[in-house]
């Protein structure tokens, strides 16, 4: 399958949950699962047919949290945090922003499910807000780095988590 930045369409979002290579270069096979995604979107498969466009992926804040237990997922994310610059670098010239959203704890059904009322209540305390974020929260961050208004910032992670990292 191949993407395509059209007038339609000028976003593509990466939710993806080594080898000295390009990040267009055919991926190297030795990649796990939960990069390979990230790296399948853009690798030669972006037929740029006009200027401009925003690639957005998702990280998560337990990069910088670094959270007993979550090795293996903050390292796949780190991965994404660190094509995400290098694509931007790679699409140079092309008018392509290239940004990571990493949220911190959110009110959804995958963060919720499966936590005790005391431990969501102690991660919601974490930042100064003292809240949840809301999927609503996250969608404008992608929102705005979709946006004309967004169009200044790129190769960056922004980590949507209320001032908690």
């Amino acid at each position: 399958m191949k993407f395509r930045l059209l007038a339609a369409a000028s976003a593509i979002l990466s939710a993806a949950g080594a080898h000295a290579a390009p990040v267009l270069a055919p991926p190297p096979a030795t990649l796990g699962p939960e990069v390979q995604p990230f790296v399948h979107v853009p690798a030669g498969k972006i037929d740029v047919e006009r200027s401009g466009g925003r690639i957005i992926n998702f990280s998560t804040t337990v990069v910088g949290l670094k959270l007993e237990t979550y090795g293996v997922y903050v390292a796949t994310k780190a991965a994404v945090e660190g094509l995400t610059g290098i694509l931007a670098k790679e699409l140079r010239g092309r008018n392509i922003t290239v940004n990571a959203v990493a949220p911190g704890p959110t009110g959804t059904d995958l963060f919720l499910n499966g936590k005790s009322p005391e431990l969501i209540d102690r991660m919601a305390k974490m930042n100064p807000l003292e809240r949840l974020g809301t999927p609503e929260d996250i969608a404008n961050v992608v929102a705005f780095l979709a946006s004309p208004e967004g169009g200044w910032i790129n190769g960056q992670v922004l980590r949507a988590n209320g001032g908690m990292i």
